[in-house]
C-alpha cells in the first residue's frame, strides 16, 4: 500500500528525510538513523522500516503464503 519512486536523490533529501533504510541479500532491511553526522528522523528505526522488516522476515521465513513462490526451500524439514 505504499507509493513508492524510483530515482536519484541528493544528499540534502536524505538529510530531509523522515527515516531512510537500506536493503540488500545480506541487510536485509536496515534502518538508518544517521547519515554524515546528520540525525534521520528521531534518530530510530521508523514506523515504514519497523514495517517492512517485519514484513520481510515473515517472507523469508514462509510465514506469507502470498510469497511463497519467492522462497525456495533447501531443506525438507526433517533432521
Amino acid at each position: 500500500g505504499l507509493e513508492v519512486e524510483e530515482r536519484r536523490i541528493s544528499r540534502a533529501e536524505l538529510y530531509m528525510a523522515d527515516e531512510c533504510f537500506l536493503t540488500g541479500t545480506a541487510a536485509y532491511v536496515t534502518p538508518v538513523v544517521e547519515i554524515d553526522h546528520h540525525k534521520i528522523g528521531t534518530g530510530r528505526r521508523g514506523e515504514i522500516t519497523h514495517k517492512l522488516q517485519k514484513l520481510y522476515l515473515e517472507v523469508l521465513r514462509g510465514e506469507r503464503e502470498k510469497y511463497l513462490d519467492w522462497c525456495t526451500p533447501v531443506y525438507s524439514g526433517r533432521i
